[in-house]
């Protein structure tokens, strides 16, 4: 039992490893490439190449996709953990503790770096299922609310631990207006109804951001959430015939592991 354990604990770090390797290659490619972007002929001819590699569907490419498919799924699913003990840690008691506040924060940036621009690595591969595709896009959408709900409630926490003054709390809430009632506050559903909101751009008014770090944060989230939505529709109306090929693939793949 235990020598099995520790097999799976040695596999899923030598995958987790493998796909830290594929980002940063990936990352290397790109930066090189930022300096010909003066060099015309050079750029075309490599944009040319790369779609080439990018739309050719074998069997290996669906199972080169699919393997950082699942790593990037187990790490979802342990920064959901992650996420959740720091609403829980936050609502109770850690929000007043400045320090475990940036902790969190800092580990909410970690966590919007792989929600947001790690599946831009593989999302739109071509030896990737549209349903696949969209799985990653609902997910991410999902953590993206949460976390945007933890950084407002924590922002308009650390506003009121010690106001002496209702224009310097971070965010204008109904039913909150004077000083008294604002210290009162501790309510993160609030903020994660505001994460809904905002990231839907329906903006009923009734939560508003008044300081900088919230304005930025309120706004970021609804680029955020106008990219999803264009993405979102770009993945459900991607090519059914790359489907078809790509399913083919994956029966030989199931086929041969038999």
């Amino acid at each position: 039992m235990i020598t099995k354990f520790i097999k799976s604990v040695r596999i899923f770090f030598k995958s987790l490893l493998n796909l830290l390797i594929y980002i940063f290659n990936t990352l290397k490619i790109l930066l090189s490439k930022i300096f010909l972007i003066f060099d015309t002929k050079t750029l075309l001819s490599n944009h040319l190449i790369n779609y080439k590699k990018s739309t050719k569907i074998t069997e290996e490419s669906v199972r080169q996709v699919y393997f950082r498919y699942k790593i990037y799924l187990l790490l979802l699913l342990f920064l959901t953990i992650i996420l959740l003990m720091s609403v829980i840690f936050s609502i109770f008691f850690l929000y007043k503790i400045a320090i475990i506040s940036f902790i969190i924060i800092m580990i909410l940036i970690i966590i919007m770096i792989l929600i947001i621009f790690v599946p831009s690595l593989f999302i739109f591969h071509s030896s990737l299922l549209s349903s696949s595709r969209l799985l990653i896009l609902v997910i991410s959408y999902s953590l993206t609310i949460v976390s945007f709900a933890l950084i407002f409630y924590i922002v308009q926490m650390l506003s009121i631990e010690n106001i002496k003054d209702v224009t310097l709390v971070a965010f204008k809430i109904s039913n909150y207006e004077t000083l008294e009632e604002i210290k009162k506050f501790n309510d993160f559903f609030s903020f994660l109804y505001f994460s809904i909101v905002t990231i839907t751009t329906l903006g009923y008014g009734d939560i508003t951001p008044l300081s900088i770090i919230a304005k930025i944060t309120s706004s970021l989230e609804v680029i955020l959430g106008i990219s999803y939505a264009v993405f979102g529709v770009a993945i459900l109306s991607s090519n059914k015939d790359n489907d078809k090929e790509i399913a083919k693939h994956i029966e030989k793949i199931i086929a041969n592991t038999k």
